[in-house]
């Protein structure tokens, strides 16, 4: 079973991938590069909450 802390942060993770796309395609007709920027933001992101689950996910086989 994932921690509440651990959840929370994958939630936030995600959202933060949403929130990038969206800012990045907002922002696309005042800033030349803005879809790049958020489309580059939108993939730490989402890798950051791809390693944090699978982190979380290791240490909580590992006790069984």
């Amino acid at each position: 079973m994932v921690r509440n802390n651990e959840k929370e942060l994958y939630g936030f993770l995600l959202l933060l991938f949403i929130v990038a796309i969206s800012s990045g395609m907002a922002l696309k007709n005042y800033f030349d590069y803005s879809m790049i920027i958020g489309v580059g933001l939108a993939t730490v992101s989402l890798l950051a909450a791809g390693f944090s689950l699978g982190k979380s996910n290791k240490e909580n086989n590992s006790h069984c």
